[in-house]
Order: C-alpha cells, then structure tokens, then sequence
C-alpha cells in the first residue's frame, strides 16, 4: 500500500524514490516535512539525510546520492 503525497508533493519526489527503489518511498514523509523537493536534491549532503531526513540505512543513503548526482548530471547536459 502506498501513501498518497499528491497534495503535498508536486515535484513528484515520492514517484522518484519509488523508481529508484519501492523500500526508498519510506523517507519520502520526512524530506517533504523538512522542505525538500526534487529540486535540492543535488544540495543534499549524506549528514543531512541523515540527521535531517532520518535516513540511517547507508545503502539507502548511497542509492539516493547515485542517482541525485546522475539526474544532475543529465541536466547539466541539456
């Protein structure tokens, strides 16, 4: 089952974490409590989704910051 963040997150940063990972939707409640869309993403250190976000997981940590660097990456192209 999964949460409706419809409301509440219009950049779509719940439908990125699912992408990149179903287990990751679960921080998706406390970034958008904390101000963060997909926009800051690239500004996110591994200390502030940690301590900010609540993201304890390392791998998760890793996951995300590998794929916020890679969208980054791809934007900085166009």
């Amino acid at each position: 089952i999964a949460a409706d963040y419809s409301a509440v997150d219009e950049s779509n940063l719940d439908q990125l974490l699912m992408s990149l990972s179903p287990e990751l939707s679960v921080y998706t409640y406390k970034m958008l409590s904390c101000g963060i869309n997909r926009s800051l993403l690239g500004s996110l250190t591994d200390e502030l989704m940690q301590t900010a976000c609540g993201i304890t997981n390392p791998i998760h940590r890793l996951k995300m910051t590998q794929a916020f660097q890679s969208q980054i990456s791809l934007i900085s192209r166009k």
